[in-house]
């Protein structure tokens, strides 16, 4: 009786441990959506380019630029290996387009 009191209880304990992930899993994703649209809709097109890595930083986002490409990108970390990326598109040092992107691995 004994025996079957302890796995229940180990049972019960790894399906706690699955739920808890999976709320976990599901907010930080909702929550790197919602920062990753809120930045991607607060860059105005016509912009200057040098200011993202400043608005990128000051929200805690990663900054990824290639120096010789017109892509910008802005990660927002979501739960493990996914997240949304805020693309943006430049030209002659001006914000042309913006998209939002997930990343899911």
């Amino acid at each position: 009786m004994g025996v079957l009191k302890l796995f229940g209880a180990i049972a019960a304990l790894c399906a706690s441990l699955f739920v808890a992930y999976i709320a976990y899993y599901l907010y930080a994703n909702q929550r790197a959506q919602s920062a990753a649209t809120n930045f991607c809709n607060a860059v105005i097109i016509g912009s200057a380019e040098s200011g993202i890595g400043t608005q990128a930083a000051a929200v805690g986002a990663r900054y990824l630029s290639i120096s010789l490409s017109n892509l910008h990108q802005v990660f927002f970390q979501g739960a493990p290996y996914n997240g949304f990326y805020c693309d943006l598109s430049v030209a002659e040092g001006k914000v042309v387009s913006r998209q939002l992107r997930e990343t899911v691995d």
